[in-house]
């Protein structure tokens, strides 16, 4: 029965790691897509400022310029996509390569740790 279930275990750890490179590179698989979902963002978010505010008081802090306002929030809308399509990168890699440590100690028949409630998740 140790043996099938290990063989269970072994095919799961297998389909996790199939998805997790499936998945893995989603920003960059799909950067046209963040690239036009950042211009109409950067394009709708003044328009809702001024609709929101409705007071001279913001087109004088502003003075008017949409254009500088669209390209700011572009901006900033590029920087934040950048570095989160680092973190996750990271985090796929490292979730690839745990499974595949995972993976190669359920071949090898080692057993492995039961998991722990005070084991933190990030110490392994």
């Amino acid at each position: 029965m140790y043996s099938n279930f290990r063989e269970k275990k072994i095919y799961v750890h297998k389909l996790k790691l199939e998805r997790a490179k499936r998945q893995a590179r989603f920003v960059r698989r799909n950067i046209w897509k963040f690239f036009f979902a950042g211009i109409g963002l950067s394009m709708w978010v003044p328009i809702e400022i001024y609709d929101a505010f409705k007071k001279p008081e913001m087109l004088e802090i502003t003075k008017g310029y949409y254009f500088y306002e669209a390209l700011f929030i572009f901006i900033f809308y590029t920087i934040v996509i950048s570095f989160s399509a680092v973190v996750w990168e990271v985090q796929d890699k490292r979730t690839i390569k745990r499974l595949k440590t995972k993976i190669e100690e359920l071949e090898k028949g080692q057993k492995t740790n039961p998991p722990s409630a005070f084991r933190c998740s990030w110490s392994s």
